[in-house]
């Protein structure tokens, strides 16, 4: 990553944008920004997200909120939907109810909606 920032960096300036920042993410943690730092990484912007809001050396639960309805000017509930070309990120409108969650030893976790 260090190497890629000071390529990007160079043809950024030569092509008239020093102005432009580069960022960088991907699960970084102190320990590998300070690593890329020591390289003189041209990263000018840190997207430590998940390891900065967590104690990420301890276990932590990687979960998203999705917004499932919201109401209109009308105080009426509509249901909302979210798109992606990831079909694992696409929800299913509409509020849920989840029954009780049974694990058992070799079975996979139930989702009971």
């Amino acid at each position: 990553m260090a190497y890629i920032s000071k390529e990007v960096r160079e043809q950024l300036d030569e092509a008239g944008f020093p102005d432009a920042k580069i960022y960088a993410s991907n699960d970084l943690d102190e320990n590998t920004i300070l690593n890329l730092k020591m390289q003189k990484a041209k990263i000018d912007v840190w997207g430590a997200g998940t390891n900065l809001i967590t104690a990420y050396d301890q276990p932590a639960l990687g979960a998203v909120y999705k917004l499932v309805s919201i109401e209109n000017e009308e105080g009426e509930m509509v249901d909302t939907i979210k798109l992606s070309s990831n079909a694992e990120k696409v929800t299913t409108p509409g509020k849920k109810q989840f029954g009780e969650l049974n694990v058992i030893l070799t079975e996979n976790l139930k989702e009971i909606m």
